[in-house]
């Protein structure tokens, strides 16, 4: 357990990592609450419809989740490649994020 704790500290120490782990804890949090709400919602303002909303869901979730890692995840390895700046791969979740 003593190996792991000395590189997590170090990692730790440096302030934008915080921020960037702080951000993402806050974005998946309002995630995981918009999903919660969601089929509630459906359920209750279209009755008739419920399994066919679990159904498109899962599937929008499972496709759009799949597509946007791999684009994003190209993207930002382009982006990282591209000049002498490779912190520049950044942009790529920070956008997604904001764009979300």
């Amino acid at each position: 357990t003593g190996v792991a704790v000395a590189p997590l500290k170090r990692v730790l120490s440096v302030s934008s990592v915080r921020l960037l782990l702080i951000a993402a804890a806050v974005r998946f949090f309002a995630g995981y609450a918009a999903s919660a709400w969601s089929f509630p919602y459906f359920r209750s303002a279209f009755p008739s419809r419920a399994g066919e909303f679990a159904v498109v869901n899962a599937f929008l979730i499972a496709g759009a989740g799949s597509v946007s890692t791999i684009a994003g995840g190209t993207l930002a390895d382009a982006m990282a490649r591209r000049g002498s700046e490779p912190h520049r791969a950044l942009l790529v979740p920070l956008c997604g994020s904001l764009f979300a």
